[in-house]
């Protein structure tokens, strides 16, 4: 019984980890909501000299968001690969009865990209 209490106790922590993380995300979603709306009022094409300081200024903001974007999925991928290693043991323990009770619902894709 230590063992599902172990089991149990990770997947808790992953749950309060995932909420943790959507209430990063919803933070981050206000944060670039309201800087899109100061740019929209206080940008204008007049205050940069020629269209590459336009795409300097964009390409700058933007490489910002996807590096936030990729470190989530970073982050989300190790989770989704422990929650995988964690199901594969927990079949294990089972005895090797086939699914281990979960129907296949856990599959996080086909393999580690």
């Amino acid at each position: 019984m230590k063992r599902e209490h172990a089991y149990l106790k990770l997947l808790e922590a992953t749950a309060d980890m995932q909420a943790h993380v959507a209430g990063i995300l919803e933070a981050k979603v206000m944060e670039a909501e309201k800087t899109k709306h100061w740019l929209n009022r206080h940008v204008d094409h007049s205050g940069f000299q020629d269209h590459d300081g336009v795409s300097a200024f964009t390409l700058e903001f933007h490489t910002q968001l996807i590096e936030v974007i990729d470190g989530i999925t970073k982050m989300e991928r190790g989770l989704a690969r422990n929650l995988k290693v964690l199901l594969e043991t927990g079949k294990e323990s089972e005895g090797g009865s086939s699914g281990g009770g979960s129907g296949g619902m856990f599959d996080f894709g086909g393999g580690d990209k």
